[in-house]
C-alpha cells in the first residue's frame, strides 16, 4: 500500500482531473483537491478480485449475494457496533439516488424538507428538483467546534416534513455526539418527521466514535432511513452501489417501490464484487489509510499555524475533508474563489455549501503528501495575496 504514489487520472473521465492539462507534477499542473474521492488505489484484494471478475466474460443483470449481506454485516458490527439484517438493506446506484428517491417516497411536492447549512450540495437539488421546499438550520460555531442550534432547529421542524441529517457532517467535519443524535431523534419522533440519515462517511472518524442514527433512532420511535456506501471507505465511487438501511417494513416497501419507479435499483457486478472484497479483505489497509490520512491533516494543520496565521482550520473530527475559514482576510467567495483559480489551483469553495459556507474553503485530504503540500504552497501565495488586497 503505497498512499504516497501520485497516479495520473487525466483523460480517465475523472470529474476531478479533467480538466487539469500539463505534466503530472504537483510543482507545475494544476491541483484539484474538490471532489470527494480518493487519490488511493484501491487495495490489492480489490483490484485482484476485480480482475478475476474480468477474465469470467459474463457480467449479467446482478442482484446481492448472501456473501454480500453477510460483508455489509461483518464490517458494520465490527467498526461501529451496528450488526445489519439481511432484509433492512435496499440497494441502490449510490447514496445521492438514495436521498432523491427517498424525498420522493416519503414527501410530496410542495412538503418543507430541513437541511443543517453548510452542507453537502446536492442536498439543496434533491429538495428544490423534486418541487419540495427548502428549510435550512445553520450550524453555529461556539469555542472553536461546530454546534447544532437546537432552538432553531425545534421551530423548524415543526413545519418540516422530512429532515436530512449528514453524520459525520460534510463539510464542516463533525461527528455527531450520541446525545445530539439522541436530542435529533426525540424532536423527529415527537413531531413525525422522517429523518434521511446519509451516513457515508462514518468510516472516516479521528478521536471520536461514530453513532449509527438507527441507534438512538429505535429508542424513540423516530421515522428514519440510513444511507452507506464502500465508495468512499475504498475508492469506489465509479462502481455504483449503495446499502440504504430501512428498518420498518412499511417504509422498506414505501422506499424500495420508489427505488424501482426511479430506476436506481439496477447495479454492477463490479459494484458487489468490489463491495463484498472490501468488508472482508482490506482492514489492515483500511487502519493504514486512515493514519495517512490524519497525517495529512496534522500536516496541513502546522503549514497553516505557521505560515497563514489568520486562517482557521477546524479539527477533523470526520470525513477525510479539511474546512478552513478564510473570512479573517476575505469574506468575499468571487474575490477568494479567482484568487486560487489564479494560482492553479481547485478546492470546493465554501459557498456552495450554503448558509454559512461563504469565506471557507473545503480540502480533500486523501491525497498523497507531496500533492497536499505543493498545494499548501500555492495556499499560502493566495493567503499573501489577500493579506494585501485587504491591507491595501
Amino acid at each position: 500500500m503505497n498512499f504516497d504514489e501520485v497516479i495520473d487520472r487525466r483523460n480517465t473521465g475523472s470529474m476531478k482531473w479533467n480538466f487539469a492539462p500539463g505534466p503530472l507534477d504537483p510543482g507545475q499542473c494544476i491541483i484539484p483537491l474538490s471532489v470527494a474521492d480518493m487519490e488511493f488505489r484501491s487495495p490489492g484484494s480489490i483490484r485482484e478480485r476485480l480482475k478475476e471478475l474480468a477474465q469470467e466474460g459474463v457480467w449479467g443483470y446482478t442482484g446481492p449475494r448472501d456473501q454480500y449481506y453477510e460483508a455489509v454485516n461483518r464490517w458494520y458490527s465490527l467498526r461501529h457496533d451496528f450488526p445489519v439484517k439481511k432484509e433492512w438493506i435496499v440497494t441502490t446506484t449510490g447514496v445521492v439516488q438514495a436521498v432523491y428517491s427517498a424525498v420522493r417516497a416519503f414527501t410530496e411536492p410542495g412538503d418543507k424538507i430541513l437541511i443543517q447549512t453548510p452542507v453537502y450540495y446536492p442536498f439543496f437539488r434533491a429538495i428544490e428538483q423534486n418541487e419540495r421546499e427548502l428549510l435550512t438550520n445553520q450550524l453555529i460555531i461556539r469555542d472553536g467546534r461546530y454546534q447544532i442550534d437546537f432552538d432553531d432547529f425545534g421551530k423548524k421542524m415543526k413545519e418540516a416534513r422530512l429532515f436530512i441529517l449528514c453524520s459525520p457532517h460534510n463539510p464542516v467535519s463533525r461527528v455527531w455526539d450520541r446525545e445530539e443524535l439522541d436530542k435529533i431523534a426525540q424532536i423527529a419522533a415527537a413531531l413525525d418527521v422522517f429523518v434521511i440519515s446519509d451516513e457515508i462517511h462514518c468510516d472516516f472518524t479521528f478521536k471520536r466514535r461514530h453513532t449509527g442514527f438507527s441507534q438512538v433512532a429505535r429508542l424513540h420511535g423516530t421515522r428514519h432511513l440510513v444511507a452507506l456506501s464502500a465508495s468512499k471507505t475504498f475508492s469506489l465511487a465509479g462502481l455504483n452501489l449503495a446499502s440504504i438501511l430501512v428498518e420498518d417494513p412499511g417504509h422498506r416497501e414505501a422506499f424500495s417501490c420508489r427505488v424501482r419507479t426511479d430506476g436506481v435499483s439496477t447495479h454492477s457486478t463490479f459494484g458487489f464484487a468490489a463491495a463484498e472484497a472490501s468488508y472482508t479483505q482490506c482492514d489492515e489497509w483500511y487502519e493504514a489509510m486512515l493514519a495517512y490520512i490524519y497525517n495529512n491533516f496534522l500536516a496541513l494543520k502546522t503549514f497553516v499555524e505557521a505560515r497563514m496565521p489568520e486562517i482557521t482550520v477546524f479539527d477533523l473530527e470526520g470525513t477525510y475533508l479539511a474546512w478552513l475559514d478564510f473570512g479573517a482576510v476575505c469574506n468575499d467567495h468571487q474575490i477568494l474563489e479567482q484568487h486560487m483559480i489564479d494560482q492553479q489551483l481547485y478546492l470546493d469553495e465554501g459557498y456552495i455549501f450554503g448558509e454559512g459556507g461563504q469565506g471557507f474553503e473545503r480540502i480533500n485530504l486523501a491525497c498523497p503528501r507531496k500533492v497536499l503540500l505543493a498545494a499548501l504552497e500555492r495556499l499560502n501565495k493566495v493567503y499573501d495575496h489577500l493579506k494585501a488586497r485587504r491591507n491595501q
